[in-house]
């Protein structure tokens, strides 16, 4: 299991990924290349092939809107802009099926308010490495 960024009550936690084992029952820093995403709440990790995805959310002043990976092969962070409406989103759903992600609902940014749209990211080549 994975966790990533998140908020204390107070601020942002940094950018990190952290890595549960349950057949240790321990907690481990996973170690990583490349730049993350930078510290946010309200954004949504998912998984899919050799991949960790983290795209939304929120660092109390700004909306996000850029594609982060983590390779958990190559142990790296790359970005992709995708073509969103808006400036952002937060607090969405989001669900991974026959190689898209499909987003629905959520803050956006540019409405100033919550939408009830879905919307579709086709992952193509993403997550696989040129495989």
């Amino acid at each position: 299991m994975y966790i990533f960024g998140g908020y204390d009550g107070t601020k942002n936690v940094p950018p990190l990924l952290h890595k549960f084992d349950f057949k240790k029952k321990k907690w481990s820093l996973e170690k990583a290349n490349g730049t993350p995403p930078c510290g946010r709440s309200r954004s949504r990790v998912i998984v899919y092939w050799n991949t960790i995805a983290v795209f939304g959310g929120w660092d109390r002043v700004n909306h996000f809107q850029k594609w982060h990976e983590f390779n958990l092969e190559t142990k790296s962070w790359t970005w992709e802009d995708v073509e969103f409406p808006g400036k952002g989103i937060g607090q969405h759903s989001s669900v991974i099926y026959n190689n898209s992600v499909y987003v629905y609902g959520g803050y956006h940014d540019a409405q100033k308010g919550s939408a009830n749209t879905l919307w579709r990211y086709f992952l193509g080549h993403l997550g696989k490495n040129g495989k």
